[in-house]
Formats: structure tokens, C-alpha cells, sequence
């Protein structure tokens, strides 16, 4: 723009001390070129402080992205820890469907409290499904143990009363359904039987 306003000024000098004939046309384009300079000039700067400016958007953005997806990512891997740890928890409850608070129960009742003929109670009752109470099974096991040893597995839940239909004055004992699978696995291992 200063140069436009230098040739303006020779041009007027020109003219006015040396009485050089310049028509009206030439300062027309002369101010006209250099007005379109200037004005380019000006559109070049804003666009590249325009560029800048969203560049440097652009560049948080991705950074937030990256920050997000990272996140994200961290989450994934999270979830995914926890889908895998429940599926460990699905395969092992069908390979023994009870907490291992059952099983520890039962271990103790049958190797601390019942004895080889308790064990085999229980063992008739998990074939038979249940036994009438004060019927006698097993006549090898005396009535006064078979009560003493139902009542000990009774006391610690697992085996029960049943009554079928309720208020009758028919009682069964019955394996626990909650103590049947722990019994299926531990009352034959270890040589409890």
C-alpha cells in the first residue's frame, strides 16, 4: 500500500512540477491494481489466521478424540475384563452349581460330625428321594443313631422335613435341593462312603 501511495505521488509531481501530461485512466489503474494488492493482501492474511485458528481447533479435537478414545479404550478393556471373569463364574457353577460355602459346609458335617453310617443315610436318601420320618431304613443302623444322625444333618440344613400335601400328618425326610449338588460331588469323594 505505501508503494501505491509512492507512485500516486510521482505521478502527481509529475504532473504538477514537471507538466508531464498523465491522463486520468493511468491513476484510475494505478489505484485500482494496487487497491486489488492490498485487498488480496488482506484476504491472504485473514486466511492463514482463519487456517491457523482451525488448525489449532483441529488439533484439540483430535487431541479430545484421542483423550476420548482412549477412554473409551480403557473402558473396553475393563468390560471385557468383567465379561470374562463372568463367564469364568458361568463355567464354573455348571461344573459345581453352588458356592464353595456350601461345600465347605458339607465337608465339615460329613467328616467332623456324621459318622460312616450318617454318610450312609444320607447317601439312601440322595437315591431315594426321601423316607418316610420314623420309618425304619437301613434296619442294619439302630433307630436311636438314624434319629441322632438325621438330626445332626438336619441341624446344620441338609437334609429337612417335607410334608406331601402340607398340614398332612405324613413327614419325609429329604435331601436339601439346595445341599443336593454339593452331596452329588463330596459324599462320594475322598472315601466318605
Amino acid at each position: 500500500m505505501l508503494t501505491g501511495s509512492l507512485v500516486l505521488l510521482a505521478m502527481g509531481l509529475a504532473q504538477g512540477v514537471w507538466q508531464v501530461p498523465i491522463p486520468r485512466l493511468c491513476y484510475l489503474a494505478v489505484i485500482g491494481s494496487f487497491l486489488t494488492w492490498a485487498f488480496y493482501r488482506t484476504w491472504q492474511k485473514e486466511r492463514s489466521a482463519f487456517e491457523a485458528v482451525t488448525s489449532a481447533k483441529t488439533t484439540e479435537v483430535e487431541a479430545l478424540g484421542n483423550r476420548k478414545d482412549d477412554e473409551i479404550a480403557a473402558l473396553r478393556v475393563q468390560k471385557d475384563n468383567e465379561i470374562a471373569a463372568l463367564n469364568e463364574r458361568i463355567t464354573e457353577l455348571s461344573r459345581r452349581p453352588y458356592s464353595e460355602e456350601k461345600r465347605r459346609i458339607a465337608e465339615q458335617v460329613l467328616d467332623n460330625v456324621m459318622t460312616l453310617e450318617g454318610r450312609r443315610l444320607l447317601h439312601h436318601l440322595m437315591i431315594n428321594e426321601h423316607v418316610e420320618v420314623g420309618r425304619a431304613f437301613l434296619p442294619e443302623i439302630p433307630d436311636v443313631r438314624r434319629a441322632e444322625q438325621l438330626g445332626l444333618a438336619k441341624q446344620h440344613g441338609i437334609v429337612q422335613h417335607w410334608e406331601n400335601p402340607p398340614r398332612s400328618r405324613i413327614t419325609y425326610w429329604i435331601i436339601n435341593p439346595q445341599f443336593r449338588p454339593v452331596l452329588e460331588d463330596v459324599l462320594y469323594e475322598g472315601g466318605r462312603l
